[in-house]
Protein backbone atom coordinates (compact mmCIF):
# COMPACT_ATOMS: atom_id res chain seq x y z
CA UNK A 1 0.00 0.00 0.00
CA UNK A 2 3.15 2.34 1.17
CA UNK A 3 4.60 1.81 -2.31
CA UNK A 4 1.59 2.35 -4.69
CA UNK A 5 0.64 5.60 -2.52
CA UNK A 6 4.21 6.72 -3.44
CA UNK A 7 4.35 5.61 -7.07
CA UNK A 8 1.07 7.31 -7.43
CA UNK A 9 2.57 10.96 -6.08
CA UNK A 10 5.77 10.67 -8.17
CA UNK A 11 3.51 9.83 -11.19
CA UNK A 12 6.12 6.42 -12.44
CA UNK A 13 6.84 3.63 -10.70
CA UNK A 14 10.84 4.15 -8.90
CA UNK A 15 12.68 0.83 -8.85
CA UNK A 16 14.46 1.35 -5.81
CA UNK A 17 12.44 1.87 -3.49
CA UNK A 18 12.41 -0.45 -0.03
CA UNK A 19 9.94 -0.03 2.46
CA UNK A 20 11.80 -0.77 6.04
CA UNK A 21 8.94 -0.29 8.59
CA UNK A 22 5.61 1.29 8.88
CA UNK A 23 4.79 3.38 12.25
CA UNK A 24 1.12 4.76 12.46
CA UNK A 25 0.23 8.28 13.08
CA UNK A 26 -1.69 9.41 15.74
CA UNK A 27 -3.15 13.09 15.78
CA UNK A 28 -2.66 14.71 18.93
CA UNK A 29 -3.99 18.18 19.97
CA UNK A 30 -3.30 19.17 23.38
CA UNK A 31 -4.05 22.17 25.44
CA UNK A 32 -2.73 23.71 29.17
CA UNK A 33 -4.56 23.72 31.79
CA UNK A 34 -3.35 27.09 32.32
CA UNK A 35 -1.06 29.93 31.04
CA UNK A 36 0.00 31.80 33.85
CA UNK A 37 2.01 30.01 36.54
CA UNK A 38 4.39 31.33 39.13
CA UNK A 39 2.64 34.39 40.47
CA UNK A 40 1.60 34.71 37.01
CA UNK A 41 5.22 35.41 36.48
CA UNK A 42 5.82 32.76 33.80
CA UNK A 43 3.45 33.01 30.51
CA UNK A 44 2.84 30.08 28.37
CA UNK A 45 2.85 30.45 24.36
CA UNK A 46 3.20 28.63 21.26
CA UNK A 47 4.02 24.93 21.56
CA UNK A 48 4.59 25.20 25.17
CA UNK A 49 0.80 26.16 25.88
CA UNK A 50 -0.98 24.30 22.83
CA UNK A 51 0.25 21.08 20.50
CA UNK A 52 -1.47 21.26 17.45
CA UNK A 53 -0.86 18.67 13.83
CA UNK A 54 1.40 20.14 11.22
CA UNK A 55 -1.47 20.22 9.04
CA UNK A 56 -2.47 23.60 8.22
CA UNK A 57 -0.14 25.30 9.34
CA UNK A 58 -2.13 25.98 13.05
CA UNK A 59 1.02 25.63 15.21
CA UNK A 60 3.00 28.24 13.83
CA UNK A 61 -0.38 30.56 13.31
CA UNK A 62 -1.24 29.94 17.24
CA UNK A 63 2.05 30.63 18.00
CA UNK A 64 2.30 34.08 16.27
CA UNK A 65 -1.06 34.76 17.40
CA UNK A 66 0.18 34.49 21.25
CA UNK A 67 3.05 36.16 21.07
CA UNK A 68 1.32 39.26 19.65
CA UNK A 69 -1.60 38.71 22.72
CA UNK A 70 1.25 38.51 25.07
CA UNK A 71 3.01 41.29 23.93
CA UNK A 72 0.32 43.80 23.84
CA UNK A 73 -0.75 42.60 27.33
CA UNK A 74 2.89 43.34 28.77
CA UNK A 75 3.27 46.44 27.31
CA UNK A 76 -0.10 47.49 29.11
CA UNK A 77 1.59 46.20 32.51
CA UNK A 78 5.18 47.71 32.28
CA UNK A 79 3.18 51.39 31.37
CA UNK A 80 0.87 50.94 34.11
CA UNK A 81 -2.41 51.16 31.73
CA UNK A 82 -5.23 49.55 33.20
CA UNK A 83 -7.03 46.85 30.49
Amino acid sequence: MCEDLIFKLVGHELEDISILDIKPWVMHAEVAEKFLSFENQVFLAGDAAHRFPPAGGFGMNTGIQDAQNLAWKLAAVVNDCHI
